[in-house]
């Protein structure tokens, strides 16, 4: 008699914690962690919206330098983030892939003198460096480099850059151009050859691993469609 009540409790808890599971994983609504001032971001952010609007779930974004956007997404303090280098899956186990590369992202050095830089390992030990916290594909590149310049924003980068405390500033095509053209700086920008190029992944915190198929399906079909170019009205070369 004790077998069998608890056999009956057994089969009333499982599907339980499995429509628990299930509702988590498949809310209406989900928030994501989304880079402060990030252009190149901003418009990801788009593209995502429409691939959720197909799955019939509202899409919001929480603004954040980034590392704490980061932080906040791994915590499941949001959903997710946008979308991150392949890297940030290996260090924020909370944070799972979505297996297709969202699109590809081209790094360059910027300066506002010449010469331009084209490598990693055309920096001499004199050159002073800027880059943005959380933005790993710099970190990782600079890793055990002394004296880099950590600021928040790409505003942040670009007031460095202008004002002379630094030398070269890392970035995405989209990200100092951006900040230049938003600002009517009419100094000339400098850059040479991408000293980086590296896929992106839209990541989700592993409470909604079951939407993970069903996301990158739709981002299958968009890329075959070259859907995330026309809506972000941006040449994100996906797939290449």
């Amino acid at each position: 008699m004790k077998i069998n009540r608890f056999a009956h409790f057994f089969l009333i808890l499982v599907p339980l914690f499995l429509f628990a599971h299930i509702a988590k994983s498949e809310q209406s609504t989900l928030t994501f962690s989304h880079i402060n001032g990030s252009p190149v971001h901003a418009r990801g952010a788009i593209v995502l919206r429409e691939i959720y609007h197909r799955l019939g779930i509202d899409v919001n974004f929480k603004m954040a330098p980034g590392r704490r956007a980061l932080k906040m997404s791994n915590e499941g303090k949001t959903d997710g983030e946008v979308f991150r280098i392949w890297d940030v899956g290996l260090k924020y186990h909370n944070l799972y892939r979505v297996p297709t590369p969202f699109l590809t992202l081209h790094g360059y050095a910027f300066s506002m003198k010449p010469p331009t830089i084209n490598s990693f390992k055309e920096l001499s030990r004199g050159h002073r460096i800027g880059i943005q916290r959380g933005i790993i594909w710099a970190e990782n590149e600079l890793a055990g480099r002394k004296g880099i310049v950590h600021v928040d924003t790409v505003s942040d980068l670009v007031d460095k850059l202008i004002g002379g405390s630094i030398d070269v500033a890392f970035a995405t095509e989209d990200g100092v151009d951006a900040e230049f053209r938003k600002r009517n700086i009419d100094q000339t920008i400098l850059h040479g050859a991408p000293v980086a190029s590296f896929k992106v992944y839209h990541y989700l915190h592993k409470k909604h691993e079951l939407l993970i198929d069903k996301v990158d399906r739709e981002l299958i079909k968009m890329t075959k469609k070259n859907e995330i170019e026309k809506l972000s009205n941006f040449p994100f070369h996906a797939m290449n």
